[in-house]
């Protein structure tokens, strides 16, 4: 979620070579079969929205990470509103529900220039489904030492996947022992001059992550400990992807924030651009998404004016809508 631009003191970019999945061509960028609807957009152009979450409402939580704060968004009414600040931290990054209107996110220290702090990171929850939220530390995790993705393995109740971008792994949590383990490590996780894994999901039998480092989409095949029984394998190389979301038909949508753009990779291979473009303000620095849960539509969190990566956008943090269908 944090792009390699922004981190001044990780330069640089190194590829690695793996088995391909399939290594489509380059996107062509016109025309955009959707249009990116501004539904809230925050105050300041330093504002960054990290990432998101639909409540099964329809409202969205949404994480910042240039304050430790959780906002709630109404799309119908285009309205937001502070939900909680949470104390001693800086910084939230990823979310995602592990039960219904149940969430669970990172919190800890770090600024939208890097800089984590090794020890501050733990996992909180969110219950929304009482009129005043119940909103709880779950766990600390003292091992991690910058929490990026937060996301879940689909099938297996209980259990979400926490990417560390500076250590290079993958925590499981279980969520109702309270406990965390490393459940992967592989070289494509790994922090170079950059950071590494950033965005993680389980689909299928596979984690899939992304890595700021290798700017590649890749997966790894596990069971049903979220152990490896496989190499890992690259699903699309050489895109600068930081998020992804996977819609319920298996189409993944790829954030590319440096780019300005979210991609379209379909269950059939090709690779399209759906929204965005390198110049462009409508999709400004993309850094999570989520589709709802009838496919129809996709909500995109973005940093706005994220300094060097987009030096002529002068706007707020936004979270966006793009009709996929209907």
């Amino acid at each position: 979620m944090l792009p390699q631009t922004l981190l001044l003191w990780l330069t640089g970019l190194l590829l690695t070579t793996h088995a391909a999945l399939h290594h489509p061509a380059p996107p062509t960028p016109s025309p955009p079969p959707a249009t990116a609807t501004p539904i809230y957009q925050f105050h300041g152009n330093n504002t960054w929205a990290e990432n998101l979450a639909i409540r099964p409402s329809g409202d969205i939580l949404v994480t910042r990470v240039d304050v430790p704060e959780l906002w709630h968004i109404h799309p119908t009414t285009g309205t937001g509103n502070l939900l909680h600040r949470f104390p001693h931290a800086t910084a939230l990054m990823g979310i995602t529900e592990i039960s219904p209107d149940v969430f669970a996110l990172a919190v800890g220290n770090a600024t939208t220039t890097g800089h984590p702090v090794a020890g501050s990171w733990s996992i909180w929850t969110v219950d929304m489904n009482s009129r005043i939220p119940r909103i709880k530390e779950l766990l600390a995790i003292p091992d991690a030492e910058w929490p990026n993705g937060v996301g879940r393995m689909d099938g297996l109740a209980g259990v979400i996947l926490v990417a560390d971008c500076v250590k290079g792994v993958v925590f499981k949590v279980d969520v109702g022992k309270r406990t965390y383990e490393v459940t992967l490590q592989d070289p494509t996780m790994a922090m170079e001059n950059v950071i590494g894994i950033n965005g993680v999901h389980g689909y299928e039998g596979h984690v899939y992550y992304s890595s700021t480092a290798k700017r590649t989409l890749y997966r790894i095949p596990v069971d049903h400990r979220v152990r490896a029984t496989g190499p890992a394998e690259t699903v699309l190389a050489d895109t600068g992807v930081d998020d992804f979301a996977i819609a319920p038909d298996g189409t993944f949508y790829l954030m590319i924030h440096a780019g300005n753009q979210v991609l379209k990779l379909g269950r059939d291979n090709e690779v399209t651009v759906l929204v965005g473009h390198g110049n462009g303000t409508d999709v400004a620095g993309p850094t999570g998404g989520q589709v709802t849960r009838d496919g129809r539509v996709l909500y995109v969190s973005t940093c706005g004016a994220c300094g060097g990566d987009s030096p002529w956008v002068e706007q707020g943090a936004e979270v966006l809508s793009v009709r996929l269908w209907g």
